[in-house]
């Protein structure tokens, strides 16, 4: 399941639902955990409880029914993640990725310069799993 906020509309459903908090682990046994559900752009608008135990290599989750029917565990094994925006270059342009503070889950964003410029750095970035960007800065200088 995933640990970390799941935006809204992610996962398959309109409110899904993640982890808050850690998973335990094998030493704690059975433990009672929160599950927040996205809604209305905040991360943990509501929460249930659910319990969980860490058998070494998986964990074996005891969920209740959700209250609604747009909610959803997400439990794909993918969880979601950010990478704060990138800047368009001085002297070029930033395409293929929105212009908010943030950016999810295999985003690519793509660079080019202007007429008269040649670009160093990456001309394609994506937002990995660990919440960086691949690659590097991309930069624009006059020829």
């Amino acid at each position: 399941m995933a640990d970390t906020c799941v935006p809204e509309r992610h996962c398959g459903t309109r409110y899904p639902g993640w982890l808050s908090g850690v998973h335990p682990t094998v030493a704690e046994g059975v433990v009672t955990r929160s599950v927040c559900f996205s809604y209305s752009n905040i991360c943990c608008n509501r929460y249930q409880k659910i319990r969980i135990k860490n058998c070494g290599g998986y964990f074996v989750y005891e969920l209740l029914r959700t209250y609604y029917c747009p909610d959803r565990y997400c439990g794909n094994g993918i969880a979601a993640y950010t990478c704060q925006a990138l800047t368009v270059p001085s002297s070029g342009i930033k395409f293929g990725c929105p212009e908010n503070a943030t950016t999810y889950n295999d985003t690519v964003c793509r660079f080019s310069c202007n007429d008269g410029y040649t670009g160093s750095g990456s001309q394609a970035r994506r937002c990995q799993h660990d919440g960086t960007w691949s690659g590097q800065d991309f930069t624009c200088q006059s020829m």
